[in-house]
């Protein structure tokens, strides 16, 4: 299906190891704005609520 598609496509989205923290509405820190964007669209697709960074 599509959402398998974009989900397969996001995760293969390479992030460097650098830590600059990114805080989410959800109260998770993430470890850097890459993967805050791949990891809030894998979950998006997953279900139907956002999260958006603080």
């Amino acid at each position: 299906t599509r959402r398998l598609q974009e989900f397969i496509r996001l995760m293969s989205v390479k992030c460097t190891m650098s830590n600059d923290p990114v805080c989410g509405s959800n109260g998770q820190t993430y470890s850097n704005k890459c993967t805050y964007c791949r990891l809030s669209k894998v979950s998006s697709n997953l279900r139907s609520s956002s999260v958006t960074a603080l």
